[in-house]
């Protein structure tokens, strides 16, 4: 799948989590605006993070456990 979220390793060879901006998310998951509100509204995708007075981001790890759990969802049907 070419929309996963990498995270980049820091020097420790560990994956850094970082904050991606809403944009990424509808990329990574294929869909609009409406639909990713309609979710975290519905309690299926976490809330983002207040960064400032006008500024939202979501953890880039809620994002890929986000598509986790639906592929595993989708393989347990």
């Amino acid at each position: 799948m070419t929309n996963v979220i990498k995270f980049p390793a820091n020097a420790a060879g560990t994956a850094k989590p970082r904050a991606v901006q809403k944009k990424e998310v509808l990329t990574a998951l294929g869909i609009s605006s409406p639909t990713l509100y309609r979710l975290i509204k519905a309690g299926l995708f976490p809330k983002p993070m207040k960064i400032g007075a006008k500024m939202s981001r979501w953890l880039e790890t809620d994002v890929t456990d986000y598509l986790e759990k639906v592929s595993a969802d989708r393989v347990a049907i």
